[in-house]
């Protein structure tokens, strides 16, 4: 890769900050990956680990433990309200993230919702906090390149609704299904793709395709190839699907008890689905019985998209999910905290 630092930047002016071990394919550790990678490439820092004594300040992914005395930085993800675990077993998993907020010289929350959810469940405010939304490269995920349209064998005239996610309860796959449904009642030119390992058996109904899993690299080809990308998720902190397809050009529809709902209204890329209750905050919910959201808004979302579709791709500010902008604002909130 060719690299983007800024030459007029010394490495010897910049501080070394330490990484803990990046590996597996779940969405955190991707994007810890990207934004390592990103620091590094623009010279914003020197990359290390936090096992080397050299390092400056550490950064870590929701835990943190700091090594050698040294201050670290913690970004937020998500924390554990699962009404269906016991009190014992909730507190066995947030409390290291409390933890890691308290003793934390600096705290980043990937969205505005991620942090009244932290902050309501944790009980805990970190001495200085910033939000930052996720991002990725924009030149791995661009509107430009090959598309796997032609896989799926469907007519050109075809409108491809694509979801994409690590299936399991929260992201509600139940709800895809019922908003297809109701979409497929109101026109009959398109289909919904699912990309993931579905967990489930039997037979998907008529217009539904299950493509599998695809991988990282992959994924551009999948955006591509969609008109709409849909997130049901409840209560993302702020799903890395969401912003891949911003940064593919691709409108989006959310629902608004999410982080994705700022990211979409940020960069103007599709439309936020007023579909259900708001997220309550600091409350326990299980997440195999959660709350129905209304199927008809979202279809009505959808097929709104769909019929404006060239006009909201000309709007969407795909800068916003740049991840060279997001590890520059990273670089700079992490120097102030060290100035401090």
């Amino acid at each position: 890769m060719r690299s983007r630092r800024d030459p007029t930047v010394r490495r010897s002016d910049v501080l070394r900050v330490g990484f803990t071990t990046l590996r597996g394919d779940i969405g955190p550790k991707i994007f810890m990956r990207r934004l390592r990678d990103s620091l590094q490439d623009q010279g914003l820092v020197r990359v290390s680990s936090v096992l080397d004594p050299r390092h400056d300040v550490g950064l870590f992914d929701s835990i943190a433990r700091a090594a050698y005395g040294r201050p670290y930085v913690v970004r937020m993800d998500g924390v554990y309200y699962d009404g269906a675990l016991s009190p014992a077993q909730r507190e066995e998993r947030n409390g290291p993230m409390r933890g890691a907020v308290a003793h934390a010289a600096g705290c980043v929350y990937q969205s505005g919702h991620a942090q009244r959810m932290c902050e309501a469940t944790l009980g805990v405010t970190a001495a200085r906090s910033t939000v930052i939304h996720n991002g990725v490269p924009l030149t791995l995920f661009s509107p430009e390149g090959p598309s796997t349209r032609s896989r799926l064998g469907v007519d050109e005239d075809v409108r491809i609704i694509l979801a994409s996610a690590k299936w399991r309860p929260v992201k509600r796959l139940h709800e895809y299904l019922a908003v297809f449904e109701v979409l497929k009642r109101m026109r009959s030119d398109c289909c919904l793709v699912l990309l993931g390992d579905l967990g489930v058996a039997g037979p998907l109904p008529d217009g539904v395709h299950h493509a599998g899993k695809a991988t990282p690299n992959d994924l551009p080809q999948w955006y591509r190839a969609a008109d709409v990308f849909v997130n049901l998720s409840y209560g993302d902190p702020c799903d890395n699907t969401v912003v891949e397809a911003i940064a593919c050009g691709v409108p989006c529809v959310a629902t608004s008890t999410g982080g994705s709902a700022e990211v979409i209204r940020k960069a103007d890329a599709g439309l936020v689905s007023d579909c259900e209750a708001p997220f309550r905050y600091g409350e326990h919910t299980d997440v195999s019985r959660l709350p129905r959201l209304n199927a008809d808004a979202v279809a009505a979302n959808v097929s709104a998209v769909l019929d404006d579709g060239p006009q909201h791709r000309a709007r969407i500010r795909r800068e916003v999910v740049d991840i060279d902008a997001v590890a520059r604002s990273y670089a700079t909130f992490i120097s102030d905290v060290m100035a401090r």
